[in-house]
């Protein structure tokens, strides 16, 4: 009997479309470095040794490239910032607050692009770059993309269902998602002009008022990497990936600190901004 109502659960499941994930027994991220810090808005780590982090309207933008032992002040803009995307070690990107900014020598000089979003919690906090020119970018309730390096953005339409954007990636100019608070995996191939939606099973935790309560990271249209907080008996952060463009995961997960994620464009750099002032950095 046993069997018979595990094997009519697998097809309620697949026929339902719902986010079934593979729970693994325990997490393949494993912590490689942990500090603390201050004035954090949100932190970032490309690879082991280089990371950023950008903070609040007194500190500015910090680098490392010792994994966190020494940290270099490069700029104090007057502004919150709570949104960041690294290309590599010299091109890297920070908003917030209305505010775009870019570097591509390191962080010795830094430009301002194109004003977008509103100040926070209204502010641009999710941005993605594939290269210097072709970017996405979102707010809760906003989702632009440019083609011109970030200085001029064009709105794009946004599923009416959407309840609150809490990440966004592309993989083409023109191809991406984007995850909304509410469970739902959305996909489009044309610059917004349709979506398709993969509900997930799961309810995740608000964005606004929190950093980045999410992140994605595709490779492709079918690979790619998902992390979301999610609130059980106590809160946990679940790493997800899929091979199949978001139909099916294979989760777990991270025994972190509540707080900020930012995942590295490999998908295998993990970094978490706690709310305590305490960030780690992860590998899978």
């Amino acid at each position: 009997m046993k069997r018979i109502w595990f094997f009519w659960l697998l097809i309620v499941c697949f026929m339902a479309g719902n986010f079934c994930p593979v729970r693994a027994e325990s997490s393949q991220w494993k912590p490689i470095h942990r500090f603390q810090t201050n004035h954090v808005g949100i932190a970032g780590f490309l690879n082991e040794g280089f990371g950023i982090i950008a903070g609040d309207h007194h500190h500015g933008i910090e680098i490392t490239s010792d994994g966190g032992g020494n940290w270099t002040q490069k700029i104090v803009t007057r502004v919150n910032l709570w949104g960041i995307d690294i290309l590599d070690e010299k091109t890297f990107f920070c908003s917030g607050n209305q505010k775009v900014l870019v570097t591509e020598d390191g962080g010795a000089t830094w430009h301002f692009l194109g004003e977008i979003g509103d100040y926070e919690p209204d502010d641009c906090r999710f941005i993605r770059f594939l290269d210097r020119q072709t970017g996405w970018i979102a707010t809760t309730e906003l989702l632009a993309r440019t083609i011109d390096g970030g200085k001029t953005w064009s709105s794009m339409k946004i599923p009416k269902s959407v309840n609150e954007i809490v990440a966004v990636d592309c993989w083409d100019k023109d191809k991406g998602f984007l995850l909304d608070a509410g469970g739902t995996l959305y996909k489009t191939d044309d610059a917004g002009e349709s979506w398709s939606a993969m509900k997930l099973s799961w309810k995740g935790t608000k964005a606004k008022g929190l950093v980045q309560a999410a992140a994605l990271r595709f490779t492709d249209k079918l690979h790619g990497t998902a992390l979301m907080w999610r609130k059980t008996s106590q809160t946990e952060l679940w790493a997800m990936s899929t091979r199949d463009g978001g139909r099916s995961w294979e989760a777990s997960t991270i025994p972190v600190k509540f707080g900020g994620i930012f995942l590295a464009r490999d998908g295998k750099t993990l970094t978490i901004s706690s709310i305590n002032g305490e960030i780690s950095v992860w590998r899978n």
